[in-house]
């Protein structure tokens, strides 16, 4: 349960992951719960998770409370050796401009997820907008569709027998008609979605992106 409610404002945008239900306080934060979302790696994940407890340097007593806590699957590798993490998601401009004044809270939590054999991390645009983003967005959906088993397996066994290849030449290969395209496209990005079929994430998917047989 989040520590801290998160209320609507006029400065930034709120609301809730569709998926895990949990709220988000930023666009930016809002697209990081989309990526953890996706990530078959996270067990689950909160917003506004705990609150941190420190001495300043003006001999104070002050508070933080980081923005996720991110707790990894310990079933499948590689996320059984991925230590859980705390993230507090800044924009650059942000994170530059105001460093001096979080540098001790920063700080503070560092030691606090050290202590538990965590990782503190801050994320800014640069690590979540990424191609990696517009991708998850994009086939998150798909993993909730209905499907068919034997088209998944004529589908699988096309990649398999084309080895390396693109959605663009699998889809050819199985259709002759739109209606049919569009039926086993939809299979393929279901597949590219669970990933039964692997391709680079990292690069924007398209027609012609380069998929295989994920075994």
């Amino acid at each position: 349960m989040a520590v801290r409610k998160i209320k609507a404002n006029a400065r930034s945008i709120t609301g809730r992951n569709g998926y895990s239900g949990q709220q988000y306080e930023s666009s930016l934060e809002r697209d990081l719960l989309e990526l953890l979302d996706f990530d078959y790696n996270v067990d689950r994940y909160e917003t506004q998770p705990l609150t941190i407890t420190y001495v300043g340097s003006d001999g104070r007593i002050h508070t933080y409370t980081p923005d996720v806590l991110v707790l990894y699957r310990r079933d499948i590798v590689p996320a059984r050796d991925m230590p859980h993490i705390l993230v507090e998601v800044k924009y650059r401009e942000e994170y530059r401009g105001k460093f001096k004044e979080l540098k001790q809270r920063f700080r503070a939590a560092r030691l606090y997820a050290r202590e538990r054999n965590w990782r503190f991390v801050v994320l800014t645009e640069r690590e979540i907008r990424t191609p990696y983003l517009k991708n998850a967005r994009f086939l998150r959906p798909y993993r909730d569709v209905d499907y068919e088993p034997v088209r998944e397996w004529v589908v699988l066994q096309q990649v398999r027998t084309l080895g390396e290849t693109c959605p663009a030449a699998v889809i050819e290969s199985l259709a002759d008609s739109d209606w049919m395209r569009a039926i086993y496209l939809r299979e393929l990005w279901r597949l590219i979605a669970t990933k039964r079929v692997a391709t680079d994430l990292m690069l924007r998917l398209n027609m012609q992106s380069r998929i295989w047989y994920n075994g």
